[in-house]
């Protein structure tokens, strides 16, 4: 479930955000090659990644 919300995570920012797509994809692909790191199924390490995207995704956009 939590790499589905990851995925969620991304389509709304990628709608709310499209000018800025550039800087969403390269989040996008930094987590695919984090997530062939370690267990895809790791809950843990799985929902610890979901709340670091949301953190930085805030971040980015808090300020706009």
């Amino acid at each position: 479930p939590h790499l589905l919300k990851i995925s969620d995570c991304f389509r709304e920012a990628q709608k709310e955000h499209p000018e800025d797509i550039e800087w969403i994809e390269n989040i996008m692909k930094r987590t695919d090659q984090h997530l062939l790191e370690v267990d895809c199924y790791d809950v843990r390490r799985a929902k610890v990644l979901l709340e670091r995207i949301k953190r930085l995704i805030n971040r980015r956009y808090s300020n706009k």
